[in-house]
């Protein structure tokens, strides 16, 4: 578990994932209820899923209104943030649509979240006063 677990994480959206959400909620306007309700979860339990590195994690949603099928539900990957309390959403893809992400998908998120990370570091250690900066 993240070090700040006592903390609820605070759940947000980046502008691929809203994009990629836009296209499944076209044909399952459901599925924001089911988007809803894994925000939730990950808020008290961000370690959810398949760990695909540096804080990336890949699970399966339910598409609510589909029929369940070899190809049924979606996947969401999502990077946690401890540093700062956050879970950014990062990516959504219906399963029939999409078997899985590429390894340069894969490599591409893991890459923003590691350098997320490295900014909101440098932000926390600016509000805590830089003291591990000086010299």
């Amino acid at each position: 578990m993240p070090a700040n677990q006592s903390q609820d994480f605070e759940v947000k959206r980046t502008l691929t994932f809203e994009k990629d959400l836009k296209h499944i909620l076209k044909t399952y306007p459901e599925f924001n209820q089911n988007i809803q309700a894994l925000s939730e979860s990950l808020k008290k339990n961000p370690e959810q899923g398949d760990h695909l590195g540096s804080g990336v994690y890949k699970v399966r949603v339910d598409i609510e209104g589909k029929p369940a099928g070899d190809r049924y539900g979606a996947r969401v990957i999502h990077a946690i943030f401890s540093v700062v309390n956050k879970v950014y959403l990062m990516r959504v893809y219906d399963k029939s649509d999409t078997k899985d992400l590429s390894k340069a998908e894969v490599k591409e998120v893991r890459q923003i979240a590691s350098d997320l990370r490295k900014e909101f570091t440098k932000e926390k250690q600016k509000e805590q006063g830089g003291t591990s900066m000086q010299r």
